[in-house]
């Protein structure tokens, strides 16, 4: 069973909501919903580009195998 994603708590705590998520980050709002509830999974490259684009490291928003944490600081 996968680990849940801390997308959506991670951004409400910068007072962010999904709406500023998808503007940011070029995805659409339906798409980060469904990755923020965890009924998408995201490949390491576009885990890596949305935590670049919202100024956050990859382990801060999602679980991640410590290769990929690393290479996204």
């Amino acid at each position: 069973m996968q680990e849940p994603n801390r997308l959506a708590e991670w951004c409400a705590a910068q007072g962010w909501t999904l709406t500023d998520v998808a503007g940011l980050t070029g995805y659409s709002l339906s798409y980060m919903s469904l990755v923020a509830r965890g009924k998408r999974e995201l490949g390491p490259a576009a885990k890596v580009r949305i935590a670049k684009r919202l100024g956050a490291r990859v382990s801060d928003l999602f679980p991640v195998a410590v290769e990929l944490a690393e290479a996204s600081q």
